[in-house]
Order: C-alpha cells, then sequence, then structure tokens
C-alpha cells in the first residue's frame, strides 16, 4: 500500500510487508512488476496529447501482428472473444478493452508511451504494442507517485518521505525541495481524471450486479 499526497508529493502512508524483523524487503518500494491494465490511461493520455479525441472510436475486432521470429500475435480482451463495437477511449477504459488499447498505440506508437512513462518516473518501458496490456514494470510507489499527475493537473514531482531534518539547535540539516514539473496539459489530465471516473462507475456497475 502506498498513499501520496498529489499536491505535495508527500507519503501520507506506506505498507512494504508483513513483518520486517523476519522479511526486511519493503515491496512497495523494491519490488517491481508488470503494471498491467493500470497502463491504460497513460496511454490515452499520450493519445490526446498525439491529437487522438477521446471521441474517436476504435473497433473492438480482433486484429493480428507478425513478431520478429515470424510468430504472429493476436491480443485478446480479459473475456477472450470481440464483440465488434466501436469504443471510445472513455469506453474501452472503463471496460478495459485490451484490443482497443492495442489498436490506440498503433496509431501512435509505443514511443510517446515510453517517454511519457519515463518522465513520471517508470523507466525502461519496452518499445513494443505489448505496453499497451502493460508490461512495463514498476513499484507501488512509482506508480501511485505517476498516476498523482493526473489528480495534481498535469504536474509531477519526486515523492518524498521526510520534509526536513534540524539539529539540536533548530537548524536545518536537511529540506526538501518541491519541483514540480509540467508533463501533462491540464486539459489531458482533467480528461483522464474523468474518464477514470468512468471506469470506476462502470465497475460499480459490476459489482452491483455480481
Amino acid at each position: 500500500l502506498v498513499v501520496v499526497d498529489p499536491a505535495t508529493r508527500a507519503v501520507r502512508a506506506m505498507v512494504g510487508g508483513e513483518d520486517f524483523a523476519t522479511r526486511p524487503f519493503n515491496r512497495a518500494v523494491l519490488s517491481r512488476r508488470p503494471v498491467g491494465s493500470t497502463v491504460k490511461p497513460f496511454l490515452y493520455a499520450a493519445a490526446q496529447v498525439l491529437g487522438v479525441s477521446p471521441d474517436e472510436t476504435f473497433e473492438n475486432t480482433a486484429i493480428s501482428f507478425r513478431g520478429a521470429r515470424g510468430r504472429a500475435w493476436t491480443p485478446r480482451n480479459y473475456e477472450g472473444g470481440y464483440d465488434g463495437r466501436a469504443y471510445t477511449m472513455s469506453e474501452a477504459l472503463a471496460k478495459s478493452v485490451n484490443v482497443v488499447a492495442v489498436k490506440v498505440m498503433q496509431r501512435i506508437g509505443p514511443g510517446p508511451v515510453v517517454d511519457l512513462l519515463t518522465q513520471l518516473g517508470i523507466p525502461n518501458a519496452p518499445r513494443d504494442l505489448s505496453l499497451a496490456l502493460g508490461s512495463a514494470e514498476a513499484s507501488p510507489l512509482a506508480l501511485a507517485n505517476a498516476f498523482a499527475t493526473f489528480a495534481s493537473g498535469g504536474l509531477h514531482d519526486t515523492p518524498f518521505f521526510i520534509r526536513r531534518v534540524r539539529d539540536g539547535d533548530g537548524n536545518p540539516l536537511l529540506v526538501h525541495d518541491e519541483r514540480p514539473s509540467r508533463v501533462l496539459p491540464p486539459g489531458v489530465a482533467a480528461s483522464v481524471r474523468a474518464m477514470m471516473r468512468q471506469a470506476q462507475a462502470q465497475e460499480r456497475i459490476l459489482l452491483t450486479r455480481r
């Protein structure tokens, strides 16, 4: 668990394991796992920066690619099928439609998404279409801080745990210096926030049906 204040990037809470005495490995900071579908808001943000409208539609139909070794890759949705519908990016995010994510990345290329993730503190993402399905790796802290950029209106900064340290006489020994930088236009950040609210509403509907 990681809780980050989007306005300051102060880490308000963190749980990295059950018992540091027996397992001294902080998973919240040190572990790096594939980000999966959490990459999709960053993909759709990069697409909007490049001029792809949130209202443009992409068909949820099968598509195949030939890999470097001649093998075919056909991305699939979680349910396994394709309904043939045309989805906007908002609708595709709400229902986590993998094929639409791949088609959006095919339109803009993986480079802009890799560059955005790097700026947000998630480096070394693969420059191929698998990135649309979350093949990049990040720690919970890095991912939480990256998402905080949407909440802060497109501003990014380094997360921190200690604001200041003083000696016995009150003299500052260390002071955290906030240096926010503009990574996304405010309009794009607001658009992605709206898309994620739509995804949250869709999840509530699914939970109610269950």
